[in-house]
């Protein structure tokens, strides 16, 4: 098989890898999923055996199969399997960071700032609130890269509700009150719902301006 051929292939056992996340077939998707981390693995170690040209064919293949989402896929699977296995999970987060950035390509930041942001979900479980924090303020940085300052965004407002129950588990109620009305402000936004139809009302201190802030 073509370096290409098999990285469709790798790329097809991820897909069906996360279809089975779908339906909460945990063994299956770990099945296919570690099937494809293999087979990438093996084939992004042929670029530094290759010529030129093969190094430039895998490279332009990585850009639909990238190692570091099969990694994250993987970690899903461990945090939503019974028992969950958190410290797998942990581990296998941190692995896709350091693809992601050994790489410094086919992954977006968009998708540095998704597996922050699920790091910091499996941290936060794990009683590790401080880090998962300083994580969950990373991938807003991000996100922010991403978007665009003073861009809505759900993906941003995830986060900040992410830190205002992080501070709230903390017993830090004013932390937690501004960030979880920043969300909440971003959501309106978002969704085109004013004060009065969500019947929420006001009185947060947190202006419209302030939901980067």
């Amino acid at each position: 098989l073509s370096s290409t051929s098999s990285y469709d292939i790798a790329a097809t056992l991820h897909e069906l890898g996360v279809l089975h996340i779908k339906r909460a077939e945990w063994s299956i998707a770990r099945d296919l999923l570690t099937k494809s981390l293999n087979m990438k693995r093996a084939l992004a170690k042929q670029t530094g055996n290759g010529d030129a040209n093969s190094r430039s064919d895998i490279a332009k293949a990585m850009r639909f199969s990238e190692e570091a989402a099969t990694l994250h896929q993987l970690a899903v699977v461990s945090i939503l399997c019974k028992p969950r296995r958190l410290d797998l999970a942990e581990i296998l987060l941190r692995e896709a960071l350091q693809v992601m950035h050994d790489y410094d390509g086919p992954f977006s930041v968009g998708g540095r700032a998704a597996t922050l942001q699920k790091l910091a979900q499996v941290l936060e479980y794990r009683g590790k609130r401080g880090e998962a924090r300083k994580i969950l303020e990373e991938a807003m940085d991000l996100y922010v890269e991403t978007y665009g300052v003073g861009v809505a965004h759900v993906n941003l407002a995830a986060v900040l509700t992410s830190l205002g129950s992080s501070c709230c588990a903390e017993k830090k109620f004013d932390e937690a009150r501004d960030y979880l009305w920043k969300s909440l402000l971003m959501r309106r936004k978002i969704y085109g719902v004013n004060d009065d139809e969500d019947g929420s009302g006001g009185g947060s201190g947190v202006s419209a301006g302030d939901i980067h802030g």
